[in-house]
Formats: C-alpha cells, structure tokens, sequence
C-alpha cells in the first residue's frame, strides 16, 4: 500500500503539466491620462511547472494599439516536470502618449498552447487649455 502512494505521487509530481502559463495580475498607473504622460504596465503571472520557461518581454505601438509581449514557452512537454507554480513578471512604460483612446494588448506567447490576449482600454485627453483657467472663464462658470 505504501509503495502504491508513493507511486501514485511520485506520478502526480513528474507529470507533464496540461495547464496553461497565466497572467495573474495586471497593474496599469492610470486609465485615465493627460496627453504627453507615460503609461507604465507591470504584468505578473505564472507557469504550471517547472519546465515551462519566461524568455522575456517586448512592447511596440501601432497607431491607437499598444502591445506588451510576453513570450514564455515549454520546451519540453513531454519531460518529467515538477508541477509547481513558476512566477514571472514584466514591466513596461509606453511614454509620451497622444491624445486618443488607445488599446493596450497584453500577448502573451506560449508555445506549444493557444497564445494568450487580455485587451485593455486606455483614454488619453488633453490637457486643459491657458484660456478656460483664466479668471474670467473662471467667473463664467458660476452666473
């Protein structure tokens, strides 16, 4: 009996892992920013075993789309893994932004499993005008 649980765990411990990286967390600064600020991203997440691996991250912007990459992979699927949790984390600052209402894509890459997209949206606005601060605008705002 006691070598049948030691097997039986022993295979539960060095299966493959059938999951999936996850993005756990994403922290954005602001939805909400004046046109010239600086977005800034943290993303974490974690791998579902030990043989899973994070190479790194990337960000690009098209038009009104910004893009972080994460690229994490498993190389070796069919190996004996420790089915743990592996955490990993990415930051990113996308600076300057116009204004507009952009998209910010966290992709992430992880082959050999469907890739992985959480879209989020981001409003950039103008800054307030010298003219609507002055006095008189001011006075204007309460007849």
């Amino acid at each position: 009996m006691l070598r049948f649980a030691t097997v039986c765990f022993l295979v539960f411990l060095f299966a493959p892992a059938a999951g999936l990286a996850y993005i756990d967390f994403v922290g954005i600064d602001s939805t909400q920013l004046i046109e010239g600020d600086d977005l800034y991203v943290s993303v974490e997440g974690s791998m579902p075993s030990s043989c899973w691996e994070f190479l790194g991250s990337s960000t690009n912007a098209y038009s009104q789309m910004l893009v972080l990459y994460i690229d994490t992979i498993n190389p070796t699927p069919e190996a004996g893994c420790l089915t743990v949790l592996v955490p990993w984390s990415a930051d990113a600052v996308f600076p300057d932004l116009l204004e507009g209402v952009y998209t910010l894509r966290i992709y992430e890459h992880r082959p050999p499993m469907p890739d992985n997209i959480q879209d989020h949206e981001i409003v950039v606005t103008s800054p307030v005008s010298n003219d609507s601060r002055s006095w008189d605008a001011l006075k204007a705002l309460y007849r």
